[in-house]
This record gives structure tokens, sequence and C-alpha cells, in this order.
């Protein structure tokens, strides 16, 4: 039996799910207690809570086409370095270093690893050819 728990962000961060697809939604979900999101918890990143907050009610219950999409996508598929690496966002500063270059700590949370820049220089290599 998988235990899940009630995650919302904090305040003013937005942390990726487990299988870096998508952001947790600002409102919290429930996910599994695995050592990812236990790390993301730890950190101060995820707050734990026992109940999730009321969404509002203008909200719309059913996820949108791209959610679907993201959740329907990344639950069959393995996470790989390359699909980390093409879906990461260039604006975002804990994704990328100053310089432009991925960013070892998040890909290395992502993939539940330890991750090297030859690697991912090495990725990225076979991603251009």
């Amino acid at each position: 039996m998988i235990t899940k728990v009630n995650v919302v962000p904090a305040t003013g961060l937005k942390v990726r799910t487990e299988s870096g697809a998508r952001h947790i939604r600002d409102g919290g979900e429930s996910v599994p207690l695995s050592s990812y999101y236990r790390r993301r918890i730890a950190a101060g990143d995820l707050v734990q809570v026992k109940t999730l907050p009321k969404q509002p009610s203008a909200e719309p219950a059913v996820p949108t086409v791209a959610e679907a999409e993201a959740e329907a996508e990344a639950a069959p598929q393995e996470v790989t370095l390359a699909s980390v690496l093409a879906s990461l966002d260039p604006n975002d500063p804990a994704q990328v270093t100053e310089g432009g270059k991925p960013s070892l700590s998040y890909l290395s949370d992502v993939l539940n690893r330890r991750v090297s820049r030859k690697e991912v220089d090495a990725a990225q290599n076979a991603m251009e050819a």
C-alpha cells in the first residue's frame, strides 16, 4: 500500500512533481510519500498538511487538457536526463545557473541520483546531434 500525504508548496515557491513534468498545484495535492517528497518536505519546499485547502468554486474541477496530457505522458515513461533537460525552463533560476547551464542540484533532485556536469554535457551533445 502506498502512503499518500497532502502537501502544498511553501509560500512563493514552485516545486516540481517527482516526474518533473509539472509543478505541484498552488492549492496543494495528494502525493505518494516517496524519498523525493520526503526531501522536499524536509527542505521546507513543501509543507505537509492534514487536509488540502478548499479550491475556489470558479476553478474547474476537471484538469485542463495540458495537465491531462502532461500526467498521461509522465505516467508510463521513465524520467531520463534527456527528458528533464528538454523540459528545463531557462528563466527559472532553480533550473539553470547564472551562466545558463542546467543546475546539477536541480537535475539530481528530479532524477533522485547524483548528476555530473560531464554527464549533462554528453546528454546535451547527444540531443543536438
